[in-house]
């Protein structure tokens, strides 16, 4: 069964890209532990964008790839290294660092292909979604929501990002622990909601 998953990766305080990634099931050897491995079930860049375009029906998107470490489940026995596919997870298990290749989706472009996606499973339909990127979809909708409602203060300083006000009450106790196994983030808080509207400051109320 494949996977879409994906996350926001801040560069610094104004500027990143969402990162969008597939997993699929590949038949693999067992590696040596203590390495940091390509991820066996990652799909391949023409692989990620004809699902995406042809079987998904998503539409063509930016071709520009990168790569990032991300810590997944894995089992480790000995001097043997075996990842876990999400779809089987074992309770038993490791989370180890994986060098993940996925596309990179600027502001403008992630917005248009957050919106393509559904908010919510319809008849199972949408199992092909990871829970780090389904985070994002509602996030997506969120920040145009704020923007429709006039939820921002403009600034007259061109090198300033808006800021916005956010009612945030519990909505980012529901993110994903996955979204803090991106080792790019070092720990921080992953979801800078803003950076998707060209990171306008967020001032919660």
């Amino acid at each position: 069964m494949a996977l879409l998953h994906g996350t926001w990766i801040p560069k610094n305080q104004t500027q990143g890209y969402l990162f969008i990634w597939g997993e699929v099931w590949h038949r693999f050897e067992p590696l040596v532990a203590h390495q940091i491995h390509p991820y066996p079930f990652t799909m391949a860049g023409d692989e990620l964008i004809n699902w995406l375009d042809h079987s998904l029906n998503l539409g063509a998107v930016p071709t520009q790839f990168t790569s990032q470490l991300l810590s997944l489940p894995s089992i480790i026995e000995k001097d043997t290294l075996q990842p876990q596919h999400s779809t089987y997870p074992t309770d038993d298990y490791s989370l180890y660092p994986w060098h993940i290749s996925g596309l990179v989706l600027q502001p403008a472009d992630a917005i248009l292909f957050l919106n393509r996606l559904p908010l919510s499973p319809l008849n199972g339909e949408t199992t092909w979604l990871g829970d780090d990127l389904r985070f994002w979809i509602h996030m997506g909708r969120w920040c145009l929501d704020l923007l429709s409602r006039g939820q921002f203060l403009p600034t007259l300083d061109t090198d300033s990002s808006p800021m916005v006000l956010l009612p945030i009450g519990n909505r980012f106790s529901t993110a994903p622990l996955t979204l803090l196994a991106y080792s790019s983030l070092n720990g921080k808080c992953p979801w800078c909601v803003g950076c998707m509207l060209h990171s306008p400051t967020l001032i919660p109320w």
